[in-house]
Order: C-alpha cells, then structure tokens, then sequence
C-alpha cells in the first residue's frame, strides 16, 4: 500500500522533471556554447559543465521514479508470473540504463565514458521496447476483461511510435555520422528525445489505474 502511494503521482512528477531533465541543460548549453540549437544528442547536453550537474541530478531522480512505477505496476497488473517477472526485469533494465546514461555522459574524447553511456542507452532503449511491448499485452488481455479498449489502444499506439522513432534513430545516425549531412545527425537525435518522451508518456497512462 505505501509503495501504491508513492506511485500515485509518480508519473506525473517523472514527466516534469524529465522536461527540466531535457530542457534546462539544452538552454545553458546553448547559452554557453556547448552544444547546436537545433536537436543536439542527449549526452551532448550532459557533457559539459555547468549544465553537467542539472542533466545528471535531474535524469538520476528520473530514473528512481520510473523504478517506483515498475514496482507498483506489477501490483496493478493482473497477467502470467513468469510475464510479469519478464516486464519486471524489463523495467529495471531501462531504468538502470537511464542512471548509467545520467552518470556517464558520453565524451567522445575519452572513449570509456563514451562506452559506458553507449552501453547504458542499449539497456534503456531497447528495455523500454520490450517492457512497452508486454505491458501493451496485459493492456489487451485487461481490455477483454473489462471491455474498455482505450488504454490498450493508446498504448499500441506509443509502441508503434517508438519502434518507428527507435529505428529512425539508427538509421539516421548511420546515414550521417560519416557524411557531412547535418540535416541526418538532427533528425537522428531529435528520433532520441522522442524515444525518451515516449516512455514517460507511457509510465503516464498508467495514473489512472494508479489512482483506482
């Protein structure tokens, strides 16, 4: 019951501060001249000081509130244990890869920060896929049982959403990173902030399910 508390406006927190996460080191970045105005990568806007710290401390609270909600989902959701256990684990991933990415910004002169970051935005993007994808069955097999179709639609909506922005994503950084094609690389990273947008808007359908 006290985690279902905490949990209950969990989502909503996480989506503001995520907004501050995203958008208060992009605009010291730019003020400071770190990083390109128009659609820089996520760890290019936590690779540099001052605006390091905010991206950090805020992507770090981030991820301990998308952890409560993987917590309390798996007391609201009715489904197969070894399922359950299987989005769980999901879950965790994700949000450990969010923390790795937070507390290591990738800095392309030093290629182990750079491997780590790299490393924990595998373990966030493509957990988030998978842990979407089966909270998206339970959301069908909860629509047959209670004949409201609304949130399994909603929510198959941001999967396929997010497959299309996650291969965007890959496949507009492959198509740019050694060409001089600017236009590639912008829409490449502007397929990341999405793809992180995404997830959070998909931790957010579940507040109404929280709050009953």
């Amino acid at each position: 019951m006290a985690l279902m508390i905490q949990a209950t406006w969990s989502p909503v927190i996480a989506a503001i501060i995520l907004a501050a996460a995203l958008f208060l080191p992009y605009i010291i970045g730019v003020c400071f001249g770190h990083v390109r105005i128009w659609f820089p990568f996520l760890h290019e806007i936590g690779a540099d000081d001052p605006e390091r710290c905010i991206y950090t401390a805020l992507f770090n609270i981030v991820s301990l509130l998308l952890y409560i909600n993987v917590q309390a989902q798996q007391h609201v959701i009715r489904g197969s244990d070894t399922i359950n256990d299987v989005s769980a684990w999901c879950g965790i991933l994700l949000c450990f890869g969010l923390f790795i990415m937070a507390n290591c910004p990738a800095i392309k002169q030093n290629k182990i920060p750079f491997f780590i970051h790299s490393a924990g935005a595998i373990l966030f993007f493509g957990g988030s896929l998978v842990y979407l994808g089966i909270l998206s069955y339970f959301s069908y097999e909860a629509a047959e049982r209670n004949d409201d179709w609304s949130p399994f639609i909603i929510r198959c909506l941001l999967v396929v959403f997010y497959v299309l922005m996650l291969l965007g994503f890959i496949f507009f950084w492959h198509l740019g990173k050694n060409k001089p094609q600017k236009s590639m690389i912008k829409i490449s990273a502007l397929c990341e902030w999405l793809l992180v947008i995404i997830v959070v808007i998909f931790f957010l359908s579940y507040e109404i399910e929280f709050l009953q």
